[in-house]
């Protein structure tokens, strides 16, 4: 999603605010990914199983609001969404299901995340995390309860030597529905994280590469 602002900020003729969900199902008994194609979590390219597309749909859709769907299967899973936004907001909400095609039970965990870029396209040149606690500026990993809303901010890293002078102040966020089980882990990493393990506190969030 691409932020044009109807005056340039510091030269931003347009800004990049949300650049793609990255979702996996790690099958547990199988210990195989199922994803859409190409994904960053479990690997770096078409390593798993497809979750080949089945049907899309627009649901509702007028001047002031859109409501789509989509639904994708692979193995035993079927994966339905369902996004709306409005023109007043400034957000989309994304809702997903998964349901269990097959007679067997199965095991797995369900990975979520951004790569994203806010500023320019391809760079996290200046990106650190937020929460509602304050700036992440360094790879930090919280445990289920303690992240609730928290993002990106192209704000400058000072952790790397960098001030707000020359980036977008530009952000974004995921806000978790309250009315749902927490997750157990969240993470701020260089590259995808799936356990605290995999979080290193003392390096600062890369600018040279996404940070998920």
């Amino acid at each position: 999603m691409e932020l044009r602002p109807r005056q340039p900020i510091r030269g931003y003729d347009s800004i990049n605010v949300f650049c793609a969900q990255d979702e996996s199902i790690w099958d547990l008994d199988e210990q195989a990914e199922y994803t859409y194609g190409w994904s960053e979590n479990f690997g770096t390219g078409p390593d798993g199983k497809r979750l080949e597309y089945v049907r899309g749909q627009v649901l509702e859709h007028d001047d002031a609001h859109v409501v789509m769907s989509s639904e994708n299967a692979g193995g035993c899973y079927q994966v339905s969404k369902v996004v709306t936004t409005s023109a007043e907001w400034r957000y989309w909400i994304i809702a997903s299901r998964i349901q269990n095609r097959c007679a067997h039970p199965v095991h797995f965990h369900f990975h979520s995340g951004d790569d994203p870029w806010i500023g320019r396209y391809a760079s996290a040149e200046g990106d650190v995390g937020w929460t509602e606690a304050g700036l992440v500026r360094k790879e930090t990993g919280f445990l289920a309860g303690e992240f609730t809303a928290g993002g990106l901010y192209d704000l400058g890293n000072s952790e790397r030597g960098q001030t707000d002078k020359r980036f977008s102040n530009q952000a974004d966020f995921f806000a978790l529905d309250p009315t749902l089980p927490l997750p157990d882990f969240t993470g701020f990493a260089n590259r995808f994280a799936h356990h605290p393990g995999e979080i290193d506190g003392k390096k600062p969030l890369e600018n040279r590469t996404m940070i998920a």
